[in-house]
């Protein structure tokens, strides 16, 4: 059979983006060409805008296209500025009536404007090619060329195994069970595989942790050694204080005790020297006196004498 494939034609879904040429042959009745016809394509309007320079409808796509061409002037040299069609266009393009695109492989349908591209869409009579054989036919009979074509992929329920339809008969019970215990050994070792990485995982994380849990280990150790060391340096620190605090009391002691021992020693002296000049002065006097004197002198120099002694004696000097 011999299949009408409309070169022009590109089904896609929704009105405004069907791209299908409607030629005037396609239209039952007559039609108004001035008024219904693109001046670009020459054939029916499809989704038509209009210039608002001169008013003259277009194909959106083919106005578009030609834009391209000529800088954004139509073709009449106007400066394109789009406004929508004008109502009397869309009144006279819904009255049409028109022939399916697929006429010729058998569709006898005949459709408004408005339902062309759905009906088209969806049509019986458009031409399908089979992926996997190439084979054309019609989508109406598609469906059961999917469930014959010896080419197609099939899967056995029991292996999963994919052949195709004509090795159908070739794929026995007992290849079925192979496939099946092939598939087992297979899944097998994928299991034994993924059992041994979960393994070596786990034995990474463990020694990982331990690791982990190792320096975590030095570290609180290396906290408490320089917190024990702090103590013990805070502890030697008041000891030194306080030590040095005694020592400086103990040297101010000292130095008061000397001060002291020396002022002793300065009085002891003064009343030495003063001691001495009475002596001297006594002896002097006691070389002068003739001995016919009368003997109340020699009373006072021998108490003089006495008192000088006990004088030296009890001085207060702590080295007597």
């Amino acid at each position: 059979i011999y299949l009408f494939y409309p070169s022009f034609y590109l089904p896609m879904t929704g009105s405004s983006e069907y791209h299908g040429v409607i030629g005037v042959d396609r239209i039952h009745g007559k039609i108004d060409e001035d008024l219904l016809l693109c001046s670009i394509c020459h054939n029916v309007l499809w989704n038509p805008v209009a210039c608002k320079s001169c008013e003259n409808a277009f194909c959106t796509l083919c106005i578009h296209t030609s834009l391209k061409e000529k800088n954004n002037y139509c073709p009449f040299n106007c400066y394109f500025e789009e406004r929508k069609c004008p109502p009397c266009i869309s009144i006279l393009l819904s009255k049409l009536q028109i022939d399916c695109c697929y006429k010729l492989n058998g569709c006898t349908t005949i459709v408004s404007y408005e339902r062309l591209d759905e009906h088209e869409e969806e049509c019986n009579y458009q031409p399908l090619e089979c992926e996997k054989c190439h084979k054309q036919m019609l989508k109406q009979d598609f469906e059961q060329h999917q469930q014959e074509c010896e080419l197609i992929d099939l899967t056995c329920n029991e292996c999963h195994v994919i052949y195709k339809r004509k090795d159908l008969n070739q794929h026995t019970e007992i290849e079925c069970l192979q496939n099946q215990f092939e598939q087992q050994q297979q899944m097998i070792e994928k299991k034994m595989n993924e059992n041994e990485d979960i393994v070596k995982n786990m034995e990474k994380e463990t020694q990982h942790l331990v690791q982990s849990q190792m320096t975590t280990m030095d570290t609180k150790l290396e906290l408490v050694d320089e917190i024990l060391r702090m103590e013990h340096e805070t502890q030697q620190n008041e000891f030194e204080q306080k030590f040095q605090t005694q020592q400086d009391l103990f040297d101010e002691k000292q130095k008061l005790m000397e001060k002291k021992l020396n002022e002793n020693d300065e009085k002891y002296n003064m009343m030495l020297e003063n001691i001495e000049e009475e002596i001297q002065q006594i002896r002097l006097l006691k070389n002068d006196s003739n001995a016919n004197e009368n003997g109340t002198n020699a009373k006072l120099c021998k108490v003089d004498l006495d008192k000088l002694s006990k004088s030296v004696r009890y001085a207060g000097n702590p080295r007597f």
